[in-house]
């Protein structure tokens, strides 16, 4: 779709209220994924596909720490502005599974997928294989909670902001079994 240039009047009361989002939000590895929608716009047309025998994880974050962002970086003077993406979020806990998780990503470029609650228009897919998100991760164990806050962030500015996304969850890995180690490759 073409972009046609329209004014921008108030879409609805209350459009810049927060909007729930679902807790799990959906990572893959950009070295997973075999191949990506079509970009017209802002929108993506099509499905994310990944490579023969590759899963997408679920990963559970508390629903109002979600953030999603879009913020521009660069000097627009020097027609070197762009967009960065960011998603963060906080896992509640310390378990092994996550730990694991944690240890053999880092450094991994991601893919995510995040949704708002009952709204279809709120699905958002975030990077791509060639321009990745990265997380960070801060852990947190006191007397005020156990949790870990990750930032995803994209590993450098372009020039398309965050894409609408309405194709297909990609298949996702299972949850872990009663008793396992979780250790090894997730």
């Amino acid at each position: 779709m073409t972009y046609v240039k329209v004014s921008l009047p108030k879409i609805k009361t209350g459009a810049g209220a927060p909007v729930p989002k679902e807790p799990n939000v959906i990572v893959m590895r950009a070295a997973d994924v075999a191949s990506m929608p079509t970009r017209i716009g802002v929108e993506a047309q099509g499905n994310i596909t990944l490579k023969e025998g590759k899963t997408a994880l679920a990963i559970y974050l508390t629903p109002r720490s979600i953030a999603r962002m879009d913020s521009t970086d660069g000097d627009p003077q020097d027609e070197m502005a762009g967009w960065i993406a960011t998603v963060s979020g906080n896992r509640p806990g310390d378990d092994k599974h996550t730990a694991a998780w944690l240890q053999e990503d880092l450094n991994e470029g991601h893919i995510l997928i995040t949704k708002e609650c009952g709204d279809a228009e709120g699905t958002r897919l975030h990077g791509t294989p060639c321009n990745p998100l990265y997380f960070a991760v801060e852990g947190q164990d006191n007397n005020e909670g156990k949790m870990s806050t990750l930032t995803w962030t994209q590993g450098q500015r372009t020039r398309n902001k965050t894409m609408h996304y309405t194709g297909e969850i990609p298949t996702l890995a299972d949850a872990p079994s009663e008793g396992s180690s979780g250790s090894g490759g997730i």
